[in-house]
């Protein structure tokens, strides 16, 4: 698919040039080939999954062809295929994306799912009309969209370090007609002090944070280290700086009674649930669909002391 021959100047229909490509990325070894070969292909024909199937016998044209080969070249180079087609799907909802800017993984919606939980779970407890919201390093916005699209109490401000990210999250919570209740805002958390654009507090903080060992990185898949934002990845030697330091806003971010919902690294349960035993009355711990404990769920804020 990569190297021009003649068969690429013959008339490929879509379902042709969509096995084509899958045998060319499983002759590579690529994870997932017949989804990359579906995400690159819809990209070019501009149209859904389904409708690869629906239009299988419609010809795929030179031009096209051509557009399609350069994808294929960029995955070659192990860039990631949402960073080669500008989005992915988060949630059931359409996220742009874009380099400097974490992809948004499946096991995130996990996150997503128990933080919409407790989030009900709070505005049934206090009977509230809204729900306030902090979701730190935001990214493309795509835990406060996922929240907003399916609570509509919350109002969140969503925060983050990287102007990038935050442009994205600001387009991509507009697109899923939430931007009225989703607030991108600038925010670094190891700083003294609060902005004044955060209105605390509240009754929810949640966040996939870094939570990748220093020493660990070099270890990554290509696609991820050389590629994504390492200061997105990386969160000291133990992987724990943001836990830790989320522990500490929690007098000044949240409100007494209130939650906090995170994603965490694998092995990282025992660790984490210690660092906020003593300022939450119950910390729970859920695996994600491969069975690895990826979400800590921690209710009642109540500081010791």
């Amino acid at each position: 698919m990569v190297e021009r021959d003649s068969t690429i100047e013959r008339r490929w229909s879509v379902i042709e040039l969509l096995n084509a490509t899958r045998e060319f990325f499983v002759s590579k070894e690529f994870q997932n080939p017949r989804t990359n070969a579906e995400l690159f292909l819809g990209h070019v024909l501009g149209c859904s999954r389904i409708d690869l199937y629906l239009k299988h016998d419609r010809p795929v044209t030179r031009d096209e062809q051509n557009a399609l080969r350069e994808l294929i070249k960029r995955r070659l180079n192990h860039e990631p295929p949402q960073y080669i087609v500008g989005e992915t799907e988060f949630f059931g909802l359409r996220m742009r994306v874009a380099k400097g800017v974490l992809i948004p993984r499946p096991e995130t919606e996990i996150v997503a799912e128990k933080a919409i939980d407790a989030a009900k779970k709070l505005i049934a407890e206090r009977k509230k009309e809204n729900l306030r919201i902090l979701d730190i390093g935001t990214g493309s916005g795509n835990l406060a969209i996922a929240i907003a699209s399916q609570v509509e109490q919350a109002i969140i401000d969503a925060c983050d370090i990287s102007e990038k990210g935050l442009d994205l999250a600001l387009e991509n919570a507009a697109r899923a007609g939430v931007g009225d209740r989703v607030h991108p805002r600038f925010y670094d958390i190891f700083s003294k002090k609060i902005p004044p654009v955060l209105q605390t507090p509240y009754m929810m903080m949640v966040s996939n944070p870094p939570y990748v060992a220093d020493d660990e990185f070099d270890s990554l898949p290509p696609e991820i280290k050389n590629f994504e934002p390492r200061s997105a990845l990386i969160a000291g030697p133990d992987g724990l700086r943001f836990y830790r330091r989320f522990a500490e806003l929690a007098d000044e971010l949240l409100e007494k009674g209130g939650s906090l919902v995170v994603e965490i690294g694998e092995g990282q349960a025992a660790d984490v649930c210690a660092i906020f035993q003593n300022i939450f009355r119950n910390v729970q711990v859920y695996p994600d669909l491969a069975s690895v404990e990826r979400v800590i769920v921690a209710e009642g804020f109540a500081r010791e002391g």
